[in-house]
């Protein structure tokens, strides 16, 4: 919350207004996993898988920003399903596996959700994470691979 006077009075009718327009969609906010927030204060949360933070800019340290990034847990579970994936198609080429059948389609649909905000150091780290998976596969299972001239 603000420590301006009237910070109160419109945090709650913010959230009055909120739960209207949700009603209208017929959604109900979750108040379980719902709560308020001091994200002035630098207190990050999470949502929809991003973690936010009230940060200070890196060129101008007086002023802040808000810095999204994919929450590591999620990071860590799309590798690991990842993974998992590659392993129970071990029967398909590696040229397969890779452009069509796991490894492509996933990590478009990963890269698409998380590339707003400020993912760039999260998406090198999981298309570094793939290369030395797609490597693994190749140096064990190196006579599946398709020809290319074929």
């Amino acid at each position: 919350m603000s420590s301006h006077p009237r910070a109160r009075h419109w945090a709650a009718k913010v959230e009055q207004q909120l739960r209207e327009e949700l009603r209208k969609l017929d959604l109900t906010v979750n108040e379980e996993k719902s709560c308020t927030v001091n994200f002035g204060a630098g207190k990050p949360f999470d949502f929809l898988g991003y973690t936010f933070r009230w940060v200070d800019q890196r060129k101008d340290p007086g002023k802040k920003m808000v810095l999204a990034r994919p929450q590591k847990k999620k990071r860590t579970e799309f590798l690991e399903r990842l993974g998992e994936e590659m392993r129970r198609h071990l029967y398909v080429p590696v040229a397969k596996l890779v452009k069509v059948v796991v490894v492509n389609p996933r990590v478009r649909g990963w890269v698409n959700y998380f590339r707003w905000g400020n993912a760039g150091d999260d998406l090198s780290y999981v298309a570094w994470q793939v290369d030395m998976k797609v490597r693994g596969l190749l140096r064990m299972f190196g006579a599946l691979v398709e020809d290319p001239a074929s």
